[in-house]
């Protein structure tokens, strides 16, 4: 993530996230904080996921310090986005059926049904429709993408996979009116494994 100053560099398990200058691609600052994911920047904050925890770090832009943390229900807050200011988290816990709308001023936390186990990314559509992607093959979790409209939290519809397929790594296109994403199948063979797409108008996995 950046802003017009700013380059953030979240590293993995190095317990830090690195702030460079942009004019001078210089380290300026070290955040120390555990485990950081994912980042979204909303105004002057950044929220930052974090695994092995249940906690969702805020971070001010301006001090490059955490001001707050928000507890979340379950553990392992990975992927987010953001539509009107309104910012929405997944944690991937296993037994978690939830997602999670954050007001960014407050930081009241409302939970999302979504029906499914271990939600993992989120990204949102030209609708402004949350597709969420869930799922944990190796802990017996099939992979499901979950469309869920943003405004009431319904959801619309909900795409089924093969047991074997591990669906991870989604991205929209420019226009955000079709979701690539990464297939993987442990098993070693070729079924599921590759780049896959699904058109928001889908209701079913086209095997594209």
């Amino acid at each position: 993530q950046y802003t017009a100053t700013e380059i953030y560099l979240l590293v993995n398990n190095s317990n830090k996230i690195q702030v460079i200058d942009k004019s001078t691609y210089k380290i300026k600052a070290t955040i120390p904080i555990n485990q950081p994911r994912q980042m979204e920047i909303i105004g002057n904050k950044a929220f930052v996921s974090r695994m092995y925890t249940n906690q969702l770090s805020v971070i001010d832009l301006t001090t490059h310090t955490v001001i707050q943390n928000i507890t979340l229900p379950y553990s392992n807050s990975e992927g987010m986005c953001q539509v009107d200011n309104r910012l929405f988290v997944t944690t991937w816990d296993v037994i978690a059926q939830q997602i999670f709308e954050i007001d960014p001023s407050t930081y009241a936390v409302t939970p999302i049904n979504i029906q499914t186990n271990a939600p993992h990314s989120i990204v949102v559509d030209k609708h402004k429709n949350l597709w969420v992607f869930a799922g944990n093959t190796t802990s017996g979790i099939a992979s499901k993408i979950v469309v869920i409209n943003t405004q009431n939290h319904v959801i619309l519809k909900t795409i089924s996979f093969e047991s074997q397929a591990e669906m991870i790594k989604p991205c929209m296109n420019p226009t955000a009116d079709t979701v690539y994403y990464i297939g993987v199948n442990y098993n070693g063979t070729q079924t599921f494994n590759g780049i896959y797409r699904t058109a928001i108008t889908d209701s079913v996995f086209n095997n594209q």
